[in-house]
């Protein structure tokens, strides 16, 4: 609901309240039709690793439809255009399922081109429906509390995504693991979706943000790419993301490719990376809140460099509990960073031009992050297959030789980033000791 005028503490405390409802709701739903189980419906119809890494660049590529999110919220507001957006999204999803019939009715080419374009309708929707999630964030919170929101509320997706996993999905794919069990839990999903976009019903706001997407954005956009610390954050965001899309994705497809996996035994490891999502979402917040977001998302980009050191030396006996490792440590990147990088964008950029600078870092690191990663990955792949045969654990050992030896400059713009006033109250990683003063 729109409301004239600032919030008071109740309404603040109820729309923070929808928010965590919505994220319960949503994340289990999520799980049931996620990367995931996208990921393993299109190995199912025979997609390749190319594949895998366009669709798991998706998330990214899907900011393309952000103008759609702007265009509804100057109409509706914040909450309504996510909520409207939710349930376009799930519709989209229910699309992605249609695949396995064309798959099953044996026509070429159809099932895999229905599949990635469901799959980019799916996140784009979804990232016109979040376009104005920071704002929001700022309306409802202070500084004292930011972290926290932010956290618990990625504490909360993560934790019912780790309960559908846990209760529905492996069981189902354990007693009944086919293709058309996939589909359905895709079905029911999209249907659980629908239903949590209704909690962003009871999310209030001011008429701020309507407001400001109704503005001329460019003029706003200027003021935005002048402000350093804000442009240093976007090269920082632009990297995490590039290099959380080589990473996921080919994380699962070793798994069934190399070690021969069924769906439900691979979905034991996507258990662990929720797992690790729901812990570390919270626990990143409460550390960025003490010590600064610069500091932490240093620390979890660095332990995105070392995985790729874990894969390149992962024996070729499959050995649980360095798979274990890997995803948890995907689990904690894939929150940590995000996260870290939502506490800094309140911080450096003004409440008057978040809405501008939002849009503005969304095209520039998600967009452009979701093509380049997109790229680079099927460069990787590509030059990994002409050394080794593909699918192979020394083709994938090749692919992140190069991760390494790519990944490493970002660990040197995080650290070029402006710290924070509590980072300069509390030093938890001191930085500058690894590149010089």
């Amino acid at each position: 609901m729109i409301c004239i005028g600032p919030l008071t503490p109740s309404q603040k405390a109820r729309s923070i309240k929808g928010i965590y409802y919505f994220n319960m709701a949503n994340g289990f739903s999520y799980m049931c039709l996620g990367e995931t189980i996208i990921l393993l419906l299109a190995m199912e119809i025979g997609a390749n690793d190319i594949v895998v890494t366009i669709l798991g660049s998706m998330l990214n590529l899907g900011f393309t439809l952000l103008p759609l999110g702007r265009y509804f919220t100057a109409r509706w507001g914040a909450a309504k255009t996510q909520s409207i957006c939710w349930v376009l999204r799930n519709i989209a999803a229910v699309c992605c399922a249609s695949s396995a019939l064309w798959f099953y009715l044996g026509i070429p080419y159809l099932p895999l081109i229905t599949l990635v374009l469901s799959a980019y309708a799916f996140y784009g929707l979804r990232a016109a429906g979040v376009v104005m999630t920071v704002p929001l964030l700022g309306e409802l919170t202070s500084e004292q509390d930011r972290g926290t929101v932010i956290g618990k509320a990625g504490s909360y997706f993560y934790i019912f995504c780790f309960a559908a996993l846990l209760l529905l999905i492996i069981p189902i794919l354990t007693f009944k693991p086919h293709l058309w069990t996939l589909t359905g839990l895709i079905i029911f999903g999209s249907v659980l979706g629908v239903f949590a976009s209704r909690f962003m019903l009871m999310v209030d706001e001011t008429e701020v943000l309507r407001d400001s997407a109704k503005k001329p954005i460019w003029s706003e956009m200027r003021i935005a790419l002048k402000n350093k610390p804000f442009m240093k954050l976007v090269l920082v965001n632009f990297v995490n993301n590039v290099f959380l899309i080589l990473m996921l994705p080919i994380s699962v497809a070793i798994i069934k490719r190399v070690y021969e996996l069924s769906d439900s035994a691979a979905l034991w490891f996507a258990l662990c990376q929720f797992a690790a999502s729901a812990v570390f979402s919270n626990f990143a917040g409460i550390l960025s809140r003490k010590y600064g977001p610069r500091q932490v998302m240093f620390v979890f980009y660095l332990a995105l460099v070392l995985l790729s050191i874990l894969w390149i030396n992962m024996p070729n006996k499959f050995t649980t509990i360095l798979l274990i490792i890997a995803f948890i440590t995907n689990g904690a990147c894939n929150t940590a960073l995000p996260n870290c990088t939502q506490h800094y964008f309140l911080h450096v950029v003004p409440k008057e031009n978040s809405v501008a600078a939002s849009i503005l870092q969304a095209v520039l690191t998600g967009a452009a992050g979701g093509l380049v990663g997109m790229a680079l990955g099927w460069c990787m792949i590509k030059y990994s297959n002409t050394q080794f045969a593909a699918y192979t654990l020394d083709s994938y050992k090749l692919y992140f030789k190069l991760y390494l030896l790519l990944s490493l400059p970002g660990l040197y713009f995080i650290y070029k980033m402006k710290p924070l006033p509590e980072e300069k109250r509390r030093i938890f990683f001191k930085i500058p000791r690894i590149f010089g003063h």
